[in-house]
């Protein structure tokens, strides 16, 4: 605790004589000059808890609004201790290229530049994982030599390359992506592991076939003709009072009309009824014959999948 707040008590104090001297030199506002001090120590409280990322994000915010040598050295030390010596090296050498750096802040980069030698050229990778308790391998992609193992998720340094990242799990399947890892950058990737029972995937699916297509169209077709004839018949109590009326006056014209619409109506209902229920009957047979194995069973991912076991059976819907 103590070294910590020593640490963070000497940045602040030389931020402060750095933002009085730009004040007086008339280079910064008294609102930039706040900043740069917040900035300044946020970056050196984040060094003191080992967050070196957070650290170079507010060094070089702070930098932004005054640019001040010692900064560059502070941003050198932090990716140094990220072992990003790449950009490490850039930033010794901006710093041996700033026209204010004295000869100790010289003498000091000088020193880290030999310290640091060659340079290894490492990227990042990020692996997640559905299960979140794989297992993930990454192996040369040439050679397939194992090179690093941990439980998922992970989070890597590695010399930049290609690699294949494996994922395995008990009791379930083996993925694996072929990654190419840059210098300096940060490579995302993510496993999914299938358990044998699982008949639905993950987002990579096969089309759904085109039965199944055929099946919903007849199943929403025949529900559209049952509900016509239903909104039809119920009207049908209007129909009749109307023909009650025509026999109470005695106009057989009218009797004769409205018999005649009453059984043309009578006949199309009964028509509509029956294609609908043809339509009904059949979409679901054909529905169920998909689900129970047909063409759709070979298909890598089903909408639909049905799973049967010795002592169940599971119908599992995916939409």
């Amino acid at each position: 605790m103590i070294p910590r707040l020593l640490a963070t008590f000497v940045v602040l104090v030389t931020s402060l004589l750095i933002s009085s001297s730009a004040v007086t030199a008339g280079e910064l506002s008294d609102r930039a000059v706040e900043q740069f001090e917040q900035h300044v120590v946020t970056a050196a409280e984040a060094r003191s808890d080992g967050d070196y990322e957070t650290a170079i994000e507010h060094f070089q915010a702070a930098i932004a609004i005054a640019d001040r040598p010692r900064l560059h050295l502070e941003v050198a030390d932090a990716y140094t201790a990220l072992d990003d010596c790449l950009n490490a090296e850039q930033t010794l050498h901006r710093l041996l290229d700033h026209d204010d750096a004295d000869d100790a802040l010289e003498q000091a980069a000088q020193r880290r530049l030999e310290t640091i030698g060659d340079c290894p050229v490492d990227g990042r990778l990020a692996v997640e994982c559905t299960p979140s308790d794989a297992l993930i391998t990454v192996e040369l992609r040439d050679g397939g030599r194992s090179i690093k193992e941990a439980p998922c998720p992970v989070r890597w340094t590695v010399p930049a390359g290609d690699y294949t990242v494996v994922g395995t799990g008990e009791d379930r399947s083996t993925d694996r992506r072929d990654v190419s890892i840059a210098p300096n950058e940060m490579t995302r990737t993510s496993l999914t592991l299938i358990s044998p029972g699982d008949d639905i995937a993950d987002d990579r699916s096969a089309p759904t076939h085109w039965s199944q297509y055929a099946s919903y169209g007849a199943l929403g077709a025949g529900t559209l003709l049952v509900s016509i004839a239903g909104i039809s018949d119920r009207n049908a109590p209007r129909r009749l009072q109307e023909l009650r009326n025509a026999r109470d006056a005695g106009d057989q014209a009218a009797i004769d009309q409205w018999t005649e619409h009453n059984a043309s109506i009578r006949r199309r209902n009964f028509i509509l009824y029956g294609s609908g229920a043809a339509l009904l009957i059949g979409g679901g047979a054909a529905l169920t014959w998909n689900l129970m194995g047909g063409p759709d069973s070979q298909q890598d991912q089903p909408v639909f999948g049905l799973q049967a076991t010795p002592t169940e059976i599971q119908l599992r819907l995916k939409w």
